[in-house]
C-alpha cells in the first residue's frame, strides 16, 4: 500500500490524504479505432474506497486521459456504462 496526498492542480498544494492499495495495467481498448492503454487502481481517501479506470490515448500528438472513479460497490456497473460511452467515442 502506498500512502500520500492528492495535490490540487491549480495550487499545487496537498489537499486530501489517500492510500493507493493496488495499481495494474489493464486490457488495451480502442477509441474511435485508435489503441488506448488502461490502468486500473484501487485507493481510499477520507474513508471512501474507490476503484478507478484510467484510459490513456495518444491522438494528434497529444496525450488524452479519460478517467472513471467509482465507489467500489458501484464499480462493476459504472465500468460497464463507462465502456459503453467509450464505444461511441469519436475524435474531432
Amino acid at each position: 500500500m502506498i500512502a500520500g496526498e492528492r495535490h490540487n492542480a491549480s495550487s499545487g498544494r496537498a489537499s486530501v490524504p489517500y492510500e493507493l492499495e493496488s495499481l495494474r495495467r489493464g486490457t488495451d481498448l480502442r477509441l474511435d479505432g485508435k489503441r488506448a492503454a488502461t490502468i486500473e487502481l484501487a485507493s481510499a481517501a477520507t474513508g471512501v474506497k474507490l476503484r478507478q479506470l484510467e484510459v490513456v490515448a495518444l491522438h494528434d500528438g497529444h496525450i488524452h486521459r479519460i478517467t472513471l472513479s467509482a465507489e467500489r460497490g458501484r464499480y462493476a456497473a459504472d465500468r460497464d456504462a463507462f465502456l459503453a460511452v467509450l464505444d461511441t467515442w469519436r475524435w474531432r
